[in-house]
């Protein structure tokens, strides 16, 4: 479910990263004391670090951390299966035992939350997403050459695409974190406990729910007259975004509600008239079940046991340990 994140300001035992990264440390000719270590940036199994002297000091340092965690988890090689809860456990007990980076103490700045379900066809799922709270979707193509559709929200940014043939992926990624609410996960060791898990998923799927889609294949004439008039209308991606500063009261009121009576019409006719074979609904419900199943999993007891187990090893002196639920 969590993939990508970026920590700002990573807690991190400084002396066994360096060591750990067999990193070149400058030496004094006349004293033969160390010195200041020099800006570095280094790729650790895909994991892009940032280590750089602190503004006001030659022997403190500020760590980035940077990347993906699937990627982490396979060694480099960029994979975009879906992370069980295990999967999460293993890549965070490998940053707190191999890099000894502090989980409980190092904050995350940003999250990527994410579903990787089987379809049959993506390209149509992908190509057909017509705006998302009303921003019009913007379509490119990946290294790869498969199509991406990329919606830009103010805090967050949805992403839809076909990483490899037969699966769609759907990622939310937080610009800011304050995108995720009061139930965010705030600390690298938040990744591993269902209590953050569970909003995170009802974000990525409320999401998902919120895109507008289109069936480019339909032609309005090929409907009923007042069929093919709202979907011309609302192909058109600014005709469901109700600027309110361009009415008064009454009228912005009005036009809100008649968009909010016309929308389940608009999105009936897209549905049934579907002509791929994964409608969006049916897509919807495999990210449901997908993230279901991962919740299920925190909530076993063999999971608790297997957290416990990592968070004594995660120990670190003076950290605080965290409240496990």
């Amino acid at each position: 479910m969590y993939c990508g994140m970026k920590t700002m300001n990573a807690v991190v035992d400084v002396e066994h990263l360096i060591a750990r990264l067999d990193i070149e440390r400058l030496f004094s000719p006349t004293y033969g004391d160390i010195r200041e270590l020099r800006p570095l940036r280094t790729v650790y199994k895909g994991l892009h670090l940032f280590i750089q002297p602190r503004a006001d000091s030659t022997t403190h340092y500020s760590v980035q951390l940077r990347g993906s965690l699937a990627k982490f988890h396979n060694q480099e090689q960029h994979c975009f299966s879906f992370l069980d809860p295990y999967d999460t456990l293993k890549v965070l007990d490998d940053l707190a035992t191999d890099l000894r980076v502090n989980l409980f103490e190092t904050n995350l700045n940003n999250l990527e939350v994410t579903a990787t379900v089987q379809v049959q066809d993506a390209k149509a799922i992908v190509g057909n997403a017509l705006s998302y709270l009303g921003v019009v979707a913007k379509r490119g193509r990946m290294r790869t050459g498969l199509l991406y559709s990329d919606l830009q929200a103010s805090q967050h940014r949805l992403k839809l695409y076909e990483p490899s043939g037969g699966l769609l992926r759907v990622e939310i990624h937080a610009d800011k974190m304050a995108y995720f609410g009061n139930t965010q996960p705030k600390t690298l060791a938040d990744l591993a406990l269902p209590l953050f898990a569970e909003p995170m998923a009802t974000k990525l799927l409320n999401a998902f729910g919120k895109v507008i889609w289109d069936c480019v294949d339909l032609e309005p004439d090929a409907l009923p007259l007042d069929q093919g008039y709202l979907l011309a209308k609302g192909r058109n991606p600014s005709y469901w975004h109700v600027n309110k500063a361009k009415y008064n009261r009454a009228d912005y009121s009005r036009i809100r509600k008649q968009r909010e009576r016309e929308r389940p019409k608009f999105d009936a006719i897209v549905q049934q008239n579907w002509t791929a074979a994964d409608r969006p609904v049916e897509v919807e419900r495999k990210i449901r079940e997908q993230l279901t199943a991962y919740l299920d999993i925190m909530h076993t007891g063999k999971y608790e046991r297997e957290l416990n187990m990592c968070v004594e090893r995660w120990q670190i002196a003076g950290c605080r340990k965290p409240t496990l639920h």
